[in-house]
């Protein structure tokens, strides 16, 4: 009898390549991973840069298509959109109403899309955002109520948690994983 002691070759082969086949499953999963929580702070990253355009639009006084604006806004559309507008002056006097959209004098500035098809906001839609101008008053979901937030979260569709967006009544805006 031969009692050898160790592998044989053919087995050494069969447990490096299972190694081999784990490791790269595992390699590809942390890089969807590190993908998804990327595309998930870029999406949230290009809403935030739309809320402070509109901020900037109502702190410079901007007006919308040659006519004087008393605010501007974000408002909720769908999962994958939403769009800034433009409440316009009307003889001189800014509508009083709830500041949120629609108004009779809103005006679409542009509806965005989601530039990442794999992303979208979480449900429920969040509250519309207003800032009045020239000095950007906050209205979160109509209000100016003190210590109001808005909440949107960006999620890779389908998917349960996300980038969290808190815009505060100050104006500040927060964003968490």
């Amino acid at each position: 009898m031969n009692q050898h002691k160790g592998f044989s070759l053919i087995e050494m082969i069969v447990v490096l390549g299972i190694i081999a086949v784990l490791g790269t499953m595992l390699k590809l999963n942390f890089r969807s991973s590190a993908t998804n929580t990327a595309a998930r702070h870029q999406t949230a990253f290009t809403v935030v840069s739309d809320i402070r355009r509109a901020q900037s639009m109502a702190v410079s006084g901007s007006g919308y298509q040659g006519t004087p604006a008393c605010g501007f806004g974000v408002h909720y559309v769908s999962p994958t959109s939403y769009l800034l507008f433009a409440r316009k002056l009307v003889g001189g006097v800014c509508s009083a109403g709830t500041n949120i959209y629609p108004a009779a004098t809103d005006s679409i500035v542009e509806t965005k899309i989601l530039q990442n098809p794999s992303m979208s906001f979480k449900a429920p839609p969040f509250a519309d955002l207003y800032f009045e101008v020239p000095y950007a008053k906050a209205y979160l979901g109509g209000s100016s109520a003190l210590g109001g937030v808005v909440t949107l979260q960006v999620v890779v569709t389908g998917q349960a948690s996300g980038t969290l967006l808190s815009v505060n009544q100050s104006g500040s805006i927060d964003v968490s994983q």
